[in-house]
């Protein structure tokens, strides 16, 4: 059975994601200042599961505002992992005065 709440105007079932949405919570808890932002940039992990978490914020906050940050590539193993893997590649290259670092 629908709840009056539930239909919408016309007999249109709205979902109420910010009710049921749990795992999504931290969205709705900022959705005013995410509503006023004109691009949002989204820095996942490169793995399978950084990619999908991506997809759906650029989903649920508009794909048309969502910029994806590519991580660049190490020696011979791929692409960083995130951003903690970047630094720690930029740190020890710096520090150790070479243009690759070991780990990189």
């Amino acid at each position: 059975m629908i709840s009056a709440e539930t239909l919408g105007r016309n007999g249109v079932v709205q979902r109420r994601w910010h009710n049921q949405d749990t795992k999504f919570q931290y969205l709705w808890n900022c959705k005013e200042y995410l509503n006023k932002a004109s691009r949002i940039i989204l820095a996942t992990d490169a793995d399978a599961p950084g990619q999908a978490l991506a997809e759906e914020l650029a989903r649920r906050l508009g794909k048309e505002r969502c910029w994806r940050v590519t991580w660049p590539t190490k020696t011979g193993t791929g692409v960083c992992k995130d951003a903690n893997e970047v630094l720690s590649c930029i740190y020890f290259a710096y520090f150790f005065r070479r243009s690759k670092c070991g780990r990189c």
